[in-house]
């Protein structure tokens, strides 16, 4: 069986659907459509891994900014109490903070999956020239590490 894929228009008239041709695809063409919807889907899987590094550093920077400060004015006279609320600073910080680190690898690691091998040597070289040129760069890796 030979299956043929089209381009095609639609439209109701009289609550019936017409269907009219308007190409042809040809293996070529439909491989290039294949490709480019493969293309995307990797772009939105990326683009969704990048979204849950971001919010995990919003969380993060929320714990640092607003959280922790709160916090802390609560605290009057240092008790038992208010060392339960600073280990749980302590703890709740450092968790945003390694929910952050780990989504940012998880996302570089799933950007190098995807790439060809040209890209991906050109990605590594502009990652590498990231990490040698800023110190806060190698400081977070080296904490994820």
């Amino acid at each position: 069986m030979n299956m043929k894929i089209s381009i095609a228009s639609e439209k109701i008239e009289d609550r019936i659907q017409i269907i009219n041709t308007i190409k042809v695809l040809n293996e070529s063409e439909c491989s290039e459509i294949k490709n480019s919807f493969d293309n995307l889907y990797l772009i939105d899987l990326i683009g969704n891994y990048f979204k849950i590094a971001k919010n995990n550093y919003q969380d993060f920077i929320y714990c640092i900014n607003d959280f922790i400060p709160e916090t802390i004015d609560e605290i009057d006279i240092p008790t038992i109490f208010d060392r339960m609320k600073l280990d749980e600073l302590k703890i709740e910080s450092n968790r945003k903070l390694l929910n952050y680190l780990s989504s940012f690898k998880t996302l570089l690691d799933h950007i190098f999956g995807i790439l060809d091998d040209e890209k991906e040597i050109k990605f590594k070289k502009f990652t590498n020239y990231l990490y040698d040129e800023n110190f806060s760069y190698r400081f977070l890796a080296r904490l994820r590490d």
